[in-house]
């Protein structure tokens, strides 16, 4: 008798529109890829103020790469990632959902012609592109007004070290070597670099051969500079380097 009541509820139109969500079925997590650009992530966030930016996320080292695009077309798509195949070369898997931009002619070509695969998330599962829907997320909560936030957001990001790549950082990962950042260019101290043969036997000869010796200055000793071979009126010294 069970079985006959299971089988009218699950022929009952009414039963079925009108029935509980069904129990999720356990995430099934991509599998892990092997080296930085092998498999990226696209999305679109939702259009900010009339605006759209693009997401994309490298699934091996987290690197994060965003762009605003205005009109946020097929063509426009195509021509972002052909300037970034030029930079680290295509991908050989790209992840995206079944917008409009991702299932174009346009969007085929470009993977046809550089042999890229591309899986395309079931709708209304977002967490199937779950890495890029999450950082277009972080993204939305980071940038302001200024179309500049964007790029800070994403170098931000890139510059933190991450959890799920050992405390490194996504760019350092990514390019495998340390990266510079704005702030250590900031705080960036003079480096003793030890003089070489080549230089102190330039520096003999030209010693040698100009009669040089070695003078000192005081500080607040009056000295005359020469400018073009004429002297003008002295100048009162205020500091030494020597």
């Amino acid at each position: 008798m069970g079985q006959d009541i299971e089988a009218y509820v699950k022929s009952c139109g009414h039963c079925i529109k009108n029935a509980a969500d069904p129990i999720k079925v356990p995430l099934q997590p991509w599998p892990d890829t092997q080296e930085p650009w092998s498999r990226i992530h696209l999305d679109f966030a939702e259009p900010q103020k009339g605006k759209t930016f693009l997401v994309i996320v490298d699934s091996f080292s987290k690197f994060v790469d965003a762009a605003w695009l205005s009109p946020a077309t097929s063509r426009a798509l195509v021509a972002y990632l052909r300037n970034l195949s030029r930079l680290f070369g295509p991908p050989d898997t790209m992840v995206s959902d079944k917008g409009g931009q991702f299932v174009s002619v346009e969007f085929a070509k470009l993977c046809a012609d550089f042999n890229i695969i591309h899986l395309r998330c079931a709708p209304r599962c977002p967490q199937s592109n779950g890495q890029a829907e999450r950082m277009v997320g972080t993204l939305k909560n980071s940038i302001t007004s200024d179309p500049a936030s964007l790029d800070a957001a994403v170098a931000a990001y890139n510059y933190t070290p991450n959890s799920t790549i050992g405390n490194e950082t996504p760019a350092e990962v990514f390019f495998g070597r340390e990266i510079r950042t704005p702030l250590e260019v900031l705080a960036r101290r003079p480096v003793d670099v030890p003089r070489t043969e080549g230089q102190e036997k330039m520096e003999a000869y030209y010693n040698r051969h100009h009669g040089a010796k070695p003078r000192s200055f005081s500080i607040g000793e009056t000295v005359t500079i020469a400018l073009f071979f004429l002297y003008n009126t002295p100048y009162l010294l205020m500091n030494s380097h020597l």
